[in-house]
């Protein structure tokens, strides 16, 4: 009376990573006492870079991003999970 319906899995891609600092991911880690941390980690070395924020506002989680891509360079491709809605106002 009723089939059953198989679901088929999405075929999987691998992100191609070239060279440093080519794709990173960003996320917030915390909260710890009194802060939270912005941590951008490099896709090809898994070089992590760690900024203490106090808050998570977008105005706070911009500057951080910005003190760190003066250091390294911008990306090319920015990986987050996108857990905040602070992101979208980035």
């Amino acid at each position: 009376m009723f089939e059953r319906v198989k679901t088929v899995a999405p075929e999987l891609k691998p992100i191609k990573v070239v060279s440093t600092w080519h794709i990173i991911g960003v996320d917030l880690i915390g909260p710890f006492t009194k802060s939270r941390c912005l941590t951008a980690t490099d896709h090809f070395t898994k070089w992590v870079e760690a900024m203490p924020i106090k808050d998570e506002t977008g105005e706070v989680t911009f500057k951080a991003m910005m003190d760190i891509f003066n250091t390294h360079g911008s990306p090319e491709v920015i990986l987050s999970d996108r857990g905040h809605e602070r992101w979208n106002k980035v």
